[in-house]
């Protein structure tokens, strides 16, 4: 960008891109429970039906418990992500332009302590799930 400003300004790219992504996660689970009702499955293309897809439908039926370790996924990568990356790399990129004052080390600390939490807790809650799943008893 020749402006960074306009990464992080209220309609910059970031701001603009995940209500894009919000809108479409929103308008999927909105239609997909309105065309479902109640027995939606955890992921929504599962209840569609399967004749041009053949070989998707196949590996979703093949893995038991989809939801589970797309859960598991969400939990770890999209943490990292959402929270831990974009931290660490405003870190990197204030640190490198010399403008790394109180205030952004604040922020950015406080993201990264949050987003390491939610990593962890997440997937932590993604695990017990699977096992459970999958009949490990729980010994807590």
């Amino acid at each position: 960008l020749i402006n960074p400003v306009d990464f992080i300004a209220a309609n910059g790219v970031l701001n603009t891109a995940c209500f894009i992504v919000l809108a479409v996660y929103a308008t999927t689970g909105f239609y997909g429970y309105l065309a479902f009702g109640s027995h939606v499955k955890d992921t929504v293309t599962l209840n569609l039906p399967n004749e041009p897809a053949n070989g998707t439908c196949l590996i979703a039926e093949l893995i038991p418990h989809l939801g589970l370790f797309i859960s598991l996924v969400g939990a770890f990568a999209g943490t990292a992500l959402a929270l831990i990356f974009p931290a660490m790399i405003d870190l990197l990129c204030n640190y490198s332009q010399m403008k790394l004052t109180r205030g952004i080390w604040i922020k950015n600390i406080f993201l990264f302590g949050f987003g390491v939490l939610g990593l962890v807790t997440g997937t932590y809650a993604s695990l017990t799930q699977i096992a459970y799943a999958f009949g490990v008893e729980d010994k807590t």
